[in-house]
């Protein structure tokens, strides 16, 4: 999820000023994604972890181990047609196809990657609510 207006409404953050609102956006995404992350790891073997902070840091040498592992090619895949359009690169650019293989890696090796950041959301929510008082 992505820490935005609308999370803040939900929070009852909404009437915050902006110039405090942006910074408090991106200290909340960021602590989303570590907690996040946080859980993931704990389902994963230490290999796993490896090879998707490998895959995270764009290692060429994983990127095309497991392109050579797809069963299909990742070119018609709807997931990185989008992922390439967004980032208005051309086919072929790493940082798409990592972009790509981090989310096909996430969805075979984490399946409840949506109930994790859906649960740790409403978690940071009734975190924000509670010191609000």
């Amino acid at each position: 999820m992505e820490i935005n207006d609308e999370f803040l409404n939900e929070v009852g953050l909404s009437d915050m000023p902006e110039d405090k609102k942006r910074e408090f956006l991106k200290r909340t995404q960021a602590e989303l994604e570590l907690k996040v992350g946080e859980e993931i790891s704990k389902g994963l073997t230490p290999e796993q972890i490896k090879e998707f902070e490998a895959l995270s840091d764009g290692d060429q040498r994983v990127i095309k181990k497991l392109v050579f592992e797809m069963d299909s090619d990742f070119r018609e895949d709807k997931v990185y047609q989008t992922l390439l359009k967004q980032s208005g690169k051309e086919t072929g650019d790493w940082q798409v196809l990592a972009d790509y293989l981090s989310v096909r890696w996430i969805q075979k090796n984490r399946p409840d990657y949506k109930e994790i950041v859906s649960r740790e959301t409403e978690k940071l929510k009734e975190k924000i609510r509670a010191t609000r008082g």
